[in-house]
């Protein structure tokens, strides 16, 4: 039986997928009650593009596995910002510039930091 995943645990699959695959500075926030948008966002950065399709396919393998559809995927062929909407958590993978120009960190600022587990 598939155990279907959401929300915090979602989040944290994601980030633990993205750093598994030594995505940097990866980030998890809690913004629920700040935005409708989602309850989650997930931030990563990614140094080449290999990287960047190997993190997205193993988030969307894995995600599958565990009864979890994502509801779009935007930037993927912009290589600088991808964005993968699960609805209740949204993974944005950035290159560094591209995550220091949008500083989502800072626009979402007021949201809780998640700590992520140790591997």
């Amino acid at each position: 039986m598939v155990q279907i995943i959401v929300g915090k645990d979602l989040a944290l699959l994601c980030a633990r997928l993205c750093a598994e695959r030594k995505a940097t500075d990866v980030l998890v926030l809690d913004v629920r009650g700040i935005t409708d948008i989602a309850d989650f966002f997930v931030l990563a950065s990614v140094e080449t593009r290999v990287q960047m399709r190997a993190i997205l396919q193993a988030i969307r393998d894995e995600t599958r596995r565990h009864g979890v559809r994502q509801f779009r995927v935007e930037g993927e062929e912009a290589y600088s910002w991808v964005l993968m909407d699960f609805i209740d958590c949204v993974v944005h993978l950035f290159t560094p510039e591209a995550r220091a120009f949008y500083e989502l960190e800072t626009l979402w600022g007021d949201g809780e930091v998640v700590p992520l587990p140790e591997h």
